[in-house]
């Protein structure tokens, strides 16, 4: 069987610093063609990962036959058209954080993706990181007793990227951004609804 071949669509940050890397380096796995607007960027991307394919063409991704499965790592305005096409070419997607921008946008990418049989998955990996099973061993061994009340508590200055400062384009700025994380840690830990999770932004001026 040859190695799952991945597509990343939006291939910034996020992905230049975690799946870029990730999906080489894991067994059976392998990156074949990223896409960016800035073509030049998708180029870079593409030589310092070893995909075969940068393009500024979703498209090409999402159709290119050695292309098993679509990493959606665009803001989130975008993440149901390219999911939703990413279903219709039969293929398994993996949606960035926060997957949609409202309940609908949910809904409607997780109804396709289960009436075509296809994987649909949501980038949540802190459960999968040391610390995070550390904690969870210490929680579930009661060596702290009966946990009644987390609150979680996350300051830091507000980033001055365009889109996340953006309602339209994120789903509700930094606060919407931000807090699938950590809800999806607490969850993980068993902590959730006894959860109060806490942001502070502190604002900063945009020129």
């Amino acid at each position: 069987m040859r190695n799952i071949g991945w597509g990343i669509i939006g291939c910034g940050d996020v992905a230049d610093r975690k799946a870029g890397v990730a999906f080489n380096d894991t067994p059976g796995s392998r990156l074949v063609a990223v896409m960016r607007r800035d073509e030049a960027a998708a180029k870079r991307f593409a030589a310092k990962h070893g995909a075969q394919l940068a393009t500024t063409d979703a498209a090409s991704v999402i159709e290119h036959p050695e292309v098993d499965i679509v990493y959606v790592a665009t803001p989130p305005a975008l993440h149901l058209e390219y999911a939703l096409q990413v279903a219709a070419a039969g293929k398994g997607c993996l949606v960035e954080k926060p997957a949609g921008r409202s309940l609908e946008e949910l809904t409607r990418m997780r109804d396709v993706f289960h009436t075509a049989s296809l994987p649909l998955y949501v980038s949540y990996y802190r459960r999968h990181l040391p610390r995070y099973l550390k904690v969870k061993e210490i929680v579930e061994s009661g060596v702290l007793g009966e946990i009644s009340t987390v609150t979680y508590l996350m300051s830091k200055p507000a980033k001055a990227k365009v889109w996340t400062l953006d309602v339209a384009a994120s789903g509700g700025g930094h606060f919407y951004f931000t807090l699938p994380a950590g809800r999806c840690a607490m969850s993980y830990l068993g902590m959730l609804p006894r959860t109060w999770s806490v942001y502070r932004l502190q604002p900063v001026m945009v020129s």
